[in-house]
């Protein structure tokens, strides 16, 4: 997470089981927030926050911020591609995928 306000590199590619980590290097805090209808079915949903679902994350943005300096991380365990963003710049382009091989 960048002063960009993009997520470097905006695509990632993992193998099943694999975790990413998102490292807030910006002056302001960002989110990772998955889009819920925006990965693989029956995968486990995933937001900084803790969030189960895309609207609990978006109707308490302060609970899911990442500082700087601070990190999230997420271990993904289904193939396939995962789309995510950040809930305050999400309108400025702040999005990004990570794509499961398995």
């Amino acid at each position: 997470m960048t002063t960009a306000r993009r997520y470097e590199p905006a695509t990632v590619t993992i193998k099943e089981g694999d975790t990413v980590t998102f490292s807030n290097t910006s002056e302001e805090p960002h989110s990772v927030t998955a889009y819920e209808g925006r990965i693989p079915a029956g995968a486990r949903y995933f937001s900084t926050g803790g969030f189960s679902t895309e609207e609990m994350a978006r109707d308490n943005v302060s609970g899911g911020l990442v500082q700087k300096g601070d990190a999230f991380e997420v271990t993904l365990t289904k193939p396939g591609v995962y789309e995510y963003f950040c809930v305050p710049h999400e309108n400025q382009g702040m999005k990004g995928e990570i794509v499961v091989e398995g």
